[in-house]
């Protein structure tokens, strides 16, 4: 078992060599290839479509011909035609509706980039601790393998006879195996999604510019609420709202266009001149409560639904913003903590101090190394629930799609 664990190690570092080698990534091209997720290609399509198709009302709504004989004399015979039209108003609210059109397809393609750029972060910090976690649990592997080997030679030579304790490092030893597996499938999987987004054969990613936890508690500092205008569901939100209203006013310059109709008459009558023949008339229509009152009472109720759900949109987006705040308050507070612990316990224990001291009693000196890996672990794991947070953040408060477009997950914070 030891030759087989100590096996595996040594060919998981020389893959990973290899794989190093054979070229980086860095987060910020991950995160770029969001523009490029099909979905929000297939959103912005439609957008595009929309802005190649105006919606422009004519002039002429539509022009009649009409024609009949008095008396069954078909000497008689009248021709009219009759135009109805577009008000100069209605062909103005018409335009503002379009445009309202517009905008909600772009907040519509705005959070499906949102949605893509929510998956690559979270993929990144995944992908990040799942590499951080896999370095320490080999490191932990070799410890817990020469642990075994003291142990094992101790109960050969009758020094000791604490068989339990060898039974579990095995089991311990075990456990690591499993979850050094389950880190390189969860690397695998992050691979192939990564392959997806940039069509490319993955490589390996450049953690080389990753945010530190002191960078992301000056990030976080620096967050207020007027960044929640940038997140997409609060953008649709009013975009709806405003296409309701304009809808409803689209409605009332139909409703206030006075003159329906102009005609002009032609009578085919023998014995009138041909002065006498043409005639003129307009349709003057008497405003009156109709069907489009009551359409449009029911427009100005969903633009009022509308904007209360964007107000209590608002209002749980900082009710969220503000629980991750005093959450990451606390999980800062506790890796300060955790790191101060570790510091102090390496300046008694490290095993470099124990020889200074003399000790060199082996498993002493291999548990304080395991002692001190397994501090780094909790360590890791508490950045991962500020890394996470960090992400909730980003995504609750709108910085994530604030413009220009940022990697927050770089020191630089490089725009792309």
């Amino acid at each position: 078992m030891n030759r087989y664990f100590r096996f595996l190690i040594l060919l998981l570092v020389l893959l990973s060599s290899w794989t190093f080698v054979q070229g980086q990534i860095n987060s910020t091209t991950i995160l770029a290839s969001a523009k490029t997720d099909g979905v929000f290609l297939l959103e912005n399509q439609l957008k595009t479509s929309l802005e190649n198709r105006p919606q422009k009302l004519p002039f002429v709504d539509k022009l009649e011909f009409r024609t009949e004989f008095n008396e069954f004399d078909i000497r008689r015979q009248e021709y009219a035609i009759r135009m109805s039209h577009h008000s100069f108003k209605m062909r103005k609210e018409q335009r503002k509706l379009y445009n309202s059109t517009l905008q909600i397809a772009d907040s519509e393609t705005k959070l499906k980039l949102f949605s893509a750029l929510e998956d690559r972060y979270g993929l990144l910090v995944a992908a990040k601790f799942a590499a951080s976690f896999r370095e320490l649990s080999l490191d932990l592997v070799l410890i817990l393998e020469d642990q075994k080997t003291v142990v094992e030679n101790q109960l050969q030579l009758g020094l000791n006879d604490d068989l339990t304790r060898l039974i579990d490092m095995e089991e311990e030893l075990q456990d690591e195996a499993l979850s050094i597996l389950e880190l390189e499938q969860l690397k695998t999987k992050a691979n192939r999604k990564i392959e997806a987004w940039l069509q490319q054969p993955a490589t390996e990613i450049d953690w080389s510019n990753f945010i530190s936890v002191e960078k992301v508690k000056a990030e976080i500092a620096k967050m207020d609420e007027s960044s929640i205008a940038f997140h997409p569901s609060i953008i649709r939100g009013e975009m709806r709202t405003n296409l309701s209203q304009q809808e409803a006013q689209l409605e009332r310059a139909q409703k206030k266009s006075l003159l329906n109709f102009l005609q002009v008459r032609y009578g085919d009558n023998p014995r009138d001149q041909l002065k006498e023949r043409f005639s003129f008339g307009a349709g003057i229509q008497i405003p009156t409560k109709t069907a489009a009152t009551l359409k449009i009472k029911e427009l100005e109720m969903e633009s009022l639904e509308a904007a209360f759900e964007v107000k209590r949109d608002k209002l749980e987006l900082q009710s969220q913003q503000t629980a991750l705040k005093n959450e990451l308050e606390f999980l800062f507070e506790q890796w300060e903590l955790m790191k101060s612990q570790l510091t102090t316990y390496q300046s008694k224990y490290a095993p470099e101090k124990l020889l200074q001291k003399g000790i060199v009693k082996p498993t002493v000196l291999l548990k304080t190394k395991e002692r001190i890996l397994k501090k780094q672990f909790l360590i890791q794991k508490t950045e991962l629930d500020i890394y996470e947070r960090y992400i909730e953040l980003l995504a609750t408060s709108g910085k994530m799609m604030e413009t220009p477009l940022r990697n927050y997950l770089s020191e630089g914070l490089e725009e792309f």
